[in-house]
């Protein structure tokens, strides 16, 4: 049985072709921009939450950008971190376009609720921010500088519940479901303060500001990392650079350059390894490759996500998603003492049809992989570009509390949960 893994391990490694070193074309917005297609169908379905700096007639027409020709330059829209001005809850609220007006309220009560110096850094690299029914997956258009933010995170009543467009983010790959591999293992994972799920709330008819609280930030911090990957504040503090330059252009030009904080992380996810064509075979779901792993088992899959660097199996799904996902969780865990709970789920059979009292054996699994010898060296690494006054030591020594907890051999998931 070892043998034949063997064989699939090279089989997967002789299927594409590609090389990190090669030209790049374009980024993933425009497959992002697709996905949402229904939001940029109608202009003006969004409005400013109140009055900034910057024109309402501007805000709509550098928010539905779809073609980087048609961006606005950093002379229409400076980044909120331009200008060496402060940034507050009051400039990012006078940056919001929101479908509902309650969304824009809610949004402003959960950021005063947020403490953290460094969420508010982060947001130096937007230059707006748009929360709407409309969205779904939220994403960060690097076209035009935005964060699109999905109504879901934002609702307190039933009568907001009911607004929250809910439809499946395709681009999370999991080895099981009517859609996707019906493979024998599955990639699960949970985000936790005190052994209590964030998402529990969400679940409910009604929650407060307070509950969305912690699933928000966490959302804002991935789409800011992936706006700081591309405008970095080392790049828009630069008293050199061309403001009359669209944005869509100078994203474009840091991408094609391998100019991006993503590109110079320590020890990088080789995008072509046993772990990324994995993640394209399951995603593929058709084809001799994909046939090949329908033999595969979760403890050959824990092992293998286990002896590369990235937090989360998504951070395979691109380099910018490897950056988002470490910096999400390292943030996480400094500010709120967010819990990544992790782990490969084995089923005993394809297509198994799970019992509600099933208990999730698991192949492999771990509590806080973010403190992984390695994977928290690139994680700190990749802070130390984003911030300018970044100071590791003590950033480092805030995370004692916290430890790295391995899952034991025939361990279930609700007992591994539970330690």
């Amino acid at each position: 049985m070892k043998t034949n893994f063997v064989i699939l391990i090279l089989a997967l490694l002789s299927a594409c072709g590609g090389s990190k070193s090669g030209d790049r074309v374009e980024d993933s917005s425009g497959l992002l921009i697709s996905k949402n297609q229904v939001f940029f169908e109608k202009f003006g379905e969004v409005q400013p939450v109140q009055k900034s700096e910057i024109k309402k007639e501007t805000l709509l027409k550098c928010t539905y950008v779809i073609e980087r020709a048609d961006s606005c330059t950093l002379q229409e829209l400076p980044l909120l971190g331009m200008n060496s001005k402060k940034i507050t809850v009051d400039r990012i609220i006078g940056r919001t376009m929101v479908s509902h007006r309650f969304l824009g309220e809610n949004f402003k009560a959960a950021l005063l609720k947020m403490s953290s110096e460094y969420l508010m850094q982060l947001f130096g690299s937007v230059g707006i921010i748009v929360i709407s029914d409309k969205v779904n997956p939220s994403f960060y258009n690097s076209r035009s500088g935005t964060i699109f933010i999905s109504a879901r995170y934002l609702w307190t009543t039933p009568e907001q519940k009911k607004l929250a467009t809910v439809k499946k983010d395709d681009r999370v790959v999991t080895g099981s479901g009517p859609k996707k591999a019906p493979l024998k293992f599955e990639f699960y994972g949970l985000q936790v303060v005190d052994k209590k799920n964030i998402w529990s709330a969400s679940r409910d008819s009604s929650r407060t500001v307070e509950e969305l609280k912690l699933p928000l930030y966490r959302l804002l911090v991935h789409e800011l990392a992936h706006a700081n990957d591309y405008l970095p504040s080392s790049f828009y503090q630069n008293l050199g650079i061309d403001s009359y330059r669209k944005i869509g252009e100078l994203t474009l030009r840091r991408f094609k350059r391998f100019d991006l904080i993503s590109d110079s992380l320590l020890e990088p996810l080789e995008r072509e390894s046993f772990m990324a064509r994995l993640q394209k075979a399951i995603n593929s779901s058709e084809g001799e490759l994909f046939g090949q792993l329908l033999e595969m088992t979760a403890e050959l899959a824990g092992e293998l996500f286990s002896n590369e660097s990235a937090v989360d199996p998504y951070g395979h799904y691109t380099q910018n998603e490897d950056l988002a996902m470490l910096v999400e969780d390292l943030l996480g865990l400094h500010d709120y003492q967010i819990e990544r709970i992790q782990g490969v789920i084995s089923y005993p059979s394809l297509n198994f049809l799970i019992p509600e009292d099933y208990n999730y054996p698991l192949a492999w699994g771990q509590n806080n992989r973010i403190l992984e010898p390695t994977v928290l060296g690139r994680a700190m690494e990749a802070a130390s570009q984003l911030f300018p006054s970044f100071n590791a030591v003590e950033f480092k020594s805030s995370l004692q509390g916290f430890k790295l907890i391995q899952a034991e051999k025939g361990m279930g998931w609700r007992e591994f949960r539970a330690l």
